[in-house]
This record gives structure tokens, sequence and C-alpha cells, in this order.
């Protein structure tokens, strides 16, 4: 179950670095996925909590997999290249002079 749960969560956080190059959004982004994270995992203690049934638990389970699985393998056939355009010179420059760039 844990390298099962290690696959998982590496498909979802390489699918989150090819939404965007923007380091603030991908900030965003990981704190949404760890958030709605946090929310399974406490309607899942909630459902154990409130002696639901196993078969319920686990058809429910299923579901939310097959469902998240459609999501994810839909959106790795529309990964592009790039998802931001590079900045300008100009830009590059100025980050330089604030220290931003380290390369």
């Amino acid at each position: 179950m844990g390298i099962q749960d290690a696959l998982w969560n590496n498909m979802a956080y390489w699918l989150l670095g090819t939404i965007t190059n923007d380091a603030s959004k991908l900030a965003r982004y990981a704190g949404f996925y760890k958030a709605i994270q946090s929310i399974g995992a406490a309607v899942s203690w909630q459902l154990d909590a409130k002696a639901v049934a196993f078969k319920t638990q686990l058809f429910v389970n299923w579901g939310l997999l097959d469902v998240s699985a459609l999501l994810m393998i839909y959106l790795s056939f529309r990964i592009r290249e790039s998802s931001e355009s590079p900045a300008s010179d100009s830009e590059d420059e100025l980050k330089e002079e604030q220290g931003i760039l380290f390369a």
C-alpha cells in the first residue's frame, strides 16, 4: 500500500509541476492538493468512526479512485512542452540585479 501511495503522489506532483513554471502558482496548487488530501483523510476517519460498512467504504474509495484516475489520464495527455513564455532580456537583467536569478 505504501508504494502505491508514493507512486500516486509522485504522478500528482509531476502533473502539478507541468501546469506552470511560476513558483508562486505552483505553491498554491500544491497547497490546494494537500488540502484536498487532508479533507479525504478526515472523511475517511469519520466514516470509520461512524461504523460505516467496510463494503460501502470500499465502493466509495474505488469510485473516487476511478474518477481521479480518469482526470489524471486526461491531464497527462494535455501537457505542453512549456507553459509560460520566457521572460524578456530586460526582466532577466532586472532579476539578476536584484539577486533573484542564481543560474
